[in-house]
């Protein structure tokens, strides 16, 4: 069965978060008082927190994980860079223990802060999509024996730039020897409407940006959806794509902490 290889420190996998920091995201998340910006951050934020502790055995903080962000609005980019200042994932062990607020998180101990809430500018999801292929492409070339890498791409509406539809038909044909990379879709709206979790058929979703990321969404595996079932109870479709839509705080909390293997992790 694919998607069921432990992960340790010898097979780690890694996590890609898509950020949406267009001007759009400025606007009220689900209808509560932040925006989504905000609201995103924050909660990527916690988690990014949860894994690091996740990850600690005996005080010391293991490289189950690395984590990549790339934020997008009039360009994409991504947050972390190696030596060549090429675009690059940051192992869970040094991101854990360095988040932006360091000084802060030490002499006060407030939350750790690793993404800034921001939104401004226009939306190059494309370009967000080419430069996550390019990294994963590097990354499974060094770890073809691990778990299968996981992008969540966070994001409330259209692309300026162009289609990325078929790049992310292309990025779900990167695999190691576990399965392809997994794409969730998480799509913002400001309205209080109830989301709609997983789906399997585009009949209850509007047309438009939330057809296409439906679209662009992985089929989740067995174990996923064995998964989900366990957590919550939801008997999903062999064809169920991991796509939220509308989503609140709520649901994107637990799609987020959903999607992030951490019943894989071994010794």
């Amino acid at each position: 069965m694919s998607y069921s290889r432990s992960i340790t420190r010898e097979h780690p996998s890694c996590l890609l978060f898509i950020v949406d920091q267009s001007s759009s995201m400025c606007e009220s998340f689900a209808g509560t008082e932040i925006n989504k910006a905000q609201a995103v951050a924050q909660i990527v934020n916690r988690l990014i927190d949860v894994l690091g502790l996740k990850c600690t055995k005996n005080d010391l903080i293991r490289r189950y994980f690395d984590i990549g962000i790339i934020k997008y609005g009039d360009q994409a980019v991504s947050q972390f860079t190696n030596e060549l200042s090429e675009p690059a994932f940051s192992p869970i062990n040094v991101l854990y223990e360095n988040p932006l607020n360091l000084d802060e998180v030490i002499d006060s101990e407030a939350d750790p802060i690793w993404i800034i809430p921001e939104a401004d500018g226009l939306t190059a999801m494309n370009s967000a999509f080419k430069l996550a292929k390019n990294m994963l492409e590097t990354w499974v070339s060094r770890y073809p024996q691990s778990y299968p890498p996981t992008i969540f791409h966070i994001s409330d509406g259209d692309y300026t730039d162009s289609d990325p539809s078929s790049l992310a038909e292309e990025i779900k044909t990167i695999e190691t020897d576990d399965g392809g990379v997994l794409i969730y879709n998480i799509n913002l709206t400001d309205t209080k409407k109830t989301g709609i979790m997983y789906p399997h058929t585009i009949d209850d979703l509007p047309s438009g940006d939330a057809l296409r990321l439906f679209k662009m969404s992985g089929i989740l595996p067995e174990t996923i959806r064995e998964k989900i079932y366990a957590l919550k109870k939801l008997n999903l479709d062999p064809e169920a794509r991991a796509f939220i839509y509308n989503a609140d705080p709520t649901l994107l909390a637990q799609c987020l902490d959903i999607g992030t293997p951490l019943n894989m992790i071994g010794e």
